[in-house]
This record gives C-alpha cells, structure tokens and sequence, in this order.
C-alpha cells in the first residue's frame, strides 16, 4: 500500500492517536476516547481492531512506553489484513524539537513530553504536569519552553499491588476511587487511607520543591487514569492556575500533528506491513 501525497493524505484519511501506557491503550478519533485495558481484557488487541475495522485507511500516531503491547497490537492488525499507516510520535518529536526541547533528560518517556506538549495547549509556561497512572510522574517546563526532567514513584493501585505481594498477611485491595484520608479500622480502609495520602503527599512536596525552581508560579496540570480522587484536593490546594486533564497525553500527540506542516509528517509514515514485528 503506498502513501498518499503530501497535502492529501491526512486529509483523506482518518487520524487515529494511540496511546499505549502501562495498563491500557487508549485510542482517540473524533474526540472520542476508548480504553482496552490489559490485563481486564484478555482480548483486547481483538476488540481495539475490530473498533478500527470501519475505518478506511487510517493513519495511527503512536506513542508507547510498552513496545512489547505495541507489537501485540499491530501483529493483530497485520494478521487481519487491515490496511493503516503508522506514524510513531518519537520520530516526529526528537530531543531537539522546537517545540519541547528535552536534549537535555536522557531516557524520558515520550508520553512525558506529550504530556507537557499538552500542557502547553492550555497555559503558558512554566508549568507542571502530574501524570497518575501505574507511575506517577511530575514533568518540568522551564519558562522558556524546555523540558528539565522531573520525578517518578509508584501509583497508588502499583504501591497496594506491591503490599498485597510482599507481605504475607495484608490483602489484595482496589486503588481509591475517591479521597480517602482516615483514621482505617480495618486493614483495608488503612491500606487506603495510607496509599492515598503517601501519593497526594509526594505529589505536594514535588510541586512545592519543583515550583521555587522554575523562577515564578507554575501553572499545574493533573492528568492520567489515577488522577480523580486528587483533582480537587490539589485544585483547592495550588495557589496558582491548576487544570485537570484525563487524557493530556492524546492532546499532546493531536496539538503536535495540528502544529506540523503535513510536509514535515510525511516522511515518518509508512505502511503497516512495512513494519518489523
């Protein structure tokens, strides 16, 4: 299958952002987002391809931090015969893009940078993004639009995974859902109480310590698939502008395409069964 010509091909084709994160791909079309999660759903890859199967030639931007999952994917794609183009967002947004630098942050994520791409949607910098999905991570954009790096730790449902497995007596319990700050009286609700209050805390002290860094207030955007039981405890907590955004990474990735001429997209698209799987 060959490429469409430089002006047409996003216009006759359906763009489709692919986010695949630790524990769920998220695709976006028409400001419409579904979730495949992994390990809920054992035929995801299945059911994330026969979501696509209507589309005629979709072009799929990709941003991963799970290759292995990618793969899985895109083999269920190929093994269908459904005809798409990749396009992989770390190829259009190396660490000397314009418009996120990040030449200095060995290793970061590209969900990170898309991240604070997204950000950088909505509020001028500098700024923070606070990402909770199975990591959390706070992610630094200097006054001057560069990426400086940040900080990781573990998610709350990560840390009672860890608990559940290390120990032999505390259980298995879901991450919170809500704000959970209290004295438990059962092992449960202080599992609870406990992971919250560590992750709300940690993110606290980071933004606190990270702020007097940047030279003025930041503003701070809370993102990711953990992140609503600490929307609005951080929001009436920040003293500056706060947003939260549950899917700030799409944004990234459908901002960084908007911003590129078609000419400068072009080169990195290619042909699903180009691919090495």
């Amino acid at each position: 299958m060959g490429i469409p010509s430089a002006m047409s091909w996003i216009e006759s084709t359906t763009t489709v952002f692919c986010d695949f994160g630790n524990s769920s791909l998220k695709l976006c079309w028409n400001r419409r987002v579904h979730s495949f999660p992994y390990t809920h759903d054992p035929e995801w890859t299945r059911h994330a391809s026969e979501l696509l199967r209507p589309l005629s030639t979709p072009v799929l931007f990709i941003a991963t931090v799970v290759p292995q999952r990618t793969a899985e994917f895109l083999s269920e794609l190929r093994r269908r015969e459904e005809n798409c183009l990749i396009c992989w967002m770390t190829d259009l947004l190396p660490p000397t893009n314009p418009a996120i630098p990040y030449e200095g942050v060995r290793g970061i994520g590209i969900d990170r940078i898309l991240g604070l791409l997204g950000a950088r949607r909505f509020f001028l910098p500098p700024l923070i993004t606070v990402d909770c999905g199975t990591a959390v991570t706070i992610n630094l954009l200097s006054a001057e639009g560069k990426c400086l790096g940040g900080a990781i730790f573990a998610g709350a449902a990560l840390q009672l995974q860890a608990l559940a497995t290390h120990t032999a007596l505390l259980p298995s319990v879901k991450a919170p859902s809500t704000s959970v700050v209290c004295i438990g009286s059962t092992t449960e609700e202080a599992l609870l109480s406990g992971t919250f209050a560590s992750v709300l805390g940690g993110i606290q002290l980071l933004i606190s310590t990270f702020a007097h860094s940047l030279g003025a207030v930041p503003a701070v955007i809370l993102t990711g698939g953990g992140s609503q039981p600490f929307a609005a405890t951080l929001q009436q907590w920040w003293h500056g502008q706060f947003a939260h955004r549950p899917y700030l990474v799409l944004e990234g990735m459908q901002y960084a395409v908007e911003q590129l001429p078609p000419e400068q997209i072009r080169p990195y698209v290619q042909p699903l069964d180009a691919l090495p799987l």
